[in-house]
């Protein structure tokens, strides 16, 4: 397998907990060429934060290190942070749905994909752990199953249906579905045209310089204007405890930041995305 990314964990802890001696991942993959987030950099088995799903199509080597007070510490930390691999991926914002060579991925909170051996269907069940995702082939992800996803009605424990399951995973998974296949996607609202949902935005992260020119928003409460080139904000209140404002009682207080590549919002109005903004 070819290795796609290398990343460390473990070291001093940020809260003051004991050390625990760096470990080394490395990530192979033979699907990469072929993968729809490795076209993004990014991969399932980047460090996955807890009971997130990984990708069993893949695998990751670990090798246990050593603390800081090990004398081959430093060499050991060192052989990893030179690969040209290192950090260069990361964990996919959106890990609902994936191309992954010839196989679909799919992680749905309370339900999975399962095969019907009789038929050689697949169909949607409930699932045992939050973190359990399904593999279907690629040939038989079609508008059927699509259907048997986004209608099935997951059970609570204690009864009832859980509703978060259409009202969020699903709108989720629909709007990854348009944007990863949209062939699949049309043919699926032509046929099932309830399932067309409008798709809703709020909550995602979006970045800042794939926003239209003349753009506003809300942003750490306060409201910005992206020109394409800057954020803007007018009126800003400084605080009472800056020396400008004794000053400046009866002047507008104006920001201007440069936008660089790595600025993000989170969106909270749907409609200043279009087809050009780009989600995190």
């Amino acid at each position: 397998m070819n290795l796609i990314d290398v990343y460390l964990t473990g070291g001093k802890s940020i809260f003051g907990e004991k050390e625990s001696p760096l470990e080394a991942h490395e990530v192979y993959c033979d699907n990469c060429d072929n993968c729809s987030l490795y076209k993004n950099k990014q991969c399932l088995n980047h460090c996955p934060p807890f009971i997130s799903p990984h990708c069993k199509l893949g695998s990751v080597v670990e090798t246990k290190g050593y603390t800081s007070r090990a004398q081959k510490y430093s060499t050991f930390k060192s052989k990893y942070t030179s690969n040209d691999k290192y950090n260069c991926l990361t964990y996919p914002n959106t890990n609902n749905l994936a191309i992954i060579g010839d196989t679909v991925f799919i992680y749905l909170i309370y339900a999975k994909i399962a095969l019907n051996k009789e038929t050689n269907n697949y169909y949607t069940i409930m699932s045992n752990r939050v973190s359990e995702s399904s593999y279907v082939p690629i040939n038989s992800f079609n508008i059927d199953l699509i259907y048997n996803i986004a209608s099935f009605k997951p059970e609570a424990l204690l009864g009832g249906v859980i509703t978060d399951y259409n009202d969020k995973i699903i709108p989720d998974f629909l709007l990854s579905l348009s944007k990863l296949m949209p062939a699949i996607y049309k043919e699926f609202i032509t046929k099932y045209p309830e399932w067309n949902l409008a798709p809703n935005y709020i909550g995602k992260v979006a970045y800042v310089n794939s926003l239209k020119s003349g753009t506003k928003f809300i942003e750490h409460n306060t409201e910005w204007l992206y020109d394409g080139e800057y954020v803007i904000s007018e009126n800003m209140d400084l605080g009472l405890s800056t020396p400008w404002w004794q000053h400046n009682i009866d002047s507008e207080n104006i920001v201007k930041i440069k936008v660089n590549d790595k600025m993000t919002i989170t969106i909270n109005d749907n409609s200043i995305v279009d087809e050009n903004t780009k989600l995190k």
